[in-house]
């Protein structure tokens, strides 16, 4: 038996399959509602079926930090009812092969839990309560018998990581541009709450958004033309992220979050698209 750090349903229904398939007296397995059986392929008696229950549980008591849950299962041990040559002349189970089949599945049941307790423990999964079992009867033309039990599973707890996704940039946005009538545009200056805590400058005038953001995206050239008196504040767009056309009149820069922080740590990052 193989496993994870983390026994999921797939795992505990390829355990319930190794079961039956090492099993000597079963001869197939399905796992489904038990109105699925049989209905792609017939199935090979004697079999064993297993359906997920409703009565599913997720401990969530005050001082538990898991999610540990409780599975309920169906467990179905059935095989084909043969009549017995003198099947007419007594009734209930001794008219056929059914007191025979209920004693054999009833062992079986009783086999997978022995196997459950033995073999599964190593992995902390546990049947938390009672076995409870009954006699069923399929009255289709399959015409079977055999023991249906209710199986309880608890999986150990494992305090996981939960996946997330690692936000590494944050979205900064300019005011919304206008390219109508004489405005250039060729400078940004970044404001925290209002505040400018850092500017870009140069005197490439541009009156599209296409040739804007493609400025902004430019590196500086090296080396830096004479108008830029400071050079910190030249052409430095792309030391703050990367720049696009956000589709609504606004330039979006795409931020890495340590940037941002720097910036604005405890603020609203914004950028003034400006002509300087």
């Amino acid at each position: 038996m193989t496993t994870t750090s983390i026994v999921s349903l797939n795992q505990l229904i390829r355990w319930f399959q190794t079961f039956q398939q090492n099993h000597y007296f079963l001869k197939d397995f399905g796992f489904g509602e038990p109105y699925d059986i049989g209905t792609s392929v017939q199935m090979q008696f004697p079999y064993m079926w297993v359906t997920l229950n409703e009565d599913n549980s997720i401990a969530t008591a005050s001082n538990n930090k898991s999610a540990i849950p409780d599975i309920s299962f169906s467990v179905m041990m059935m095989d084909k009812i043969n009549n017995q040559p003198n099947y007419l002349d007594a009734n209930g189970f001794q008219s056929n092969n059914s007191q025979e089949i209920l004693s054999d599945t009833l062992q079986c049941l009783q086999d997978l839990v022995t196997y459950i307790q033995n073999q599964w423990q190593q992995y902390g999964v546990l049947i938390s309560q009672d076995v409870s079992f009954y006699p069923a009867v399929d009255e289709t033309t399959d015409k079977a018998t055999g023991i249906v039990a209710r199986i309880v599973l608890r999986t150990r707890q494992v305090n996981c990581i939960i996946p997330e996704s690692i936000v590494t940039n944050v979205s900064v946005y300019s005011q919304v541009l206008s390219f109508t009538g004489t405005p250039n545009y060729n400078s940004i200056q970044y404001r925290c709450d209002g505040t400018q805590v850092q500017a870009c400058y140069s005197i490439d005038n541009q009156n599209t958004m296409v040739g804007l953001v493609n400025l902004f995206n430019t590196p500086a050239p090296n080396p830096l033309p004479p108008s830029c008196n400071t050079p910190s504040f030249c052409y430095c767009w792309t030391d703050y992220g990367t720049y696009y056309d956000n589709g609504d009149g606004r330039i979006r820069c795409e931020m890495p979050i340590s940037v941002y922080n720097d910036l604005c740590p405890n603020g609203t990052l914004t950028l003034n698209v400006i002509n300087d």
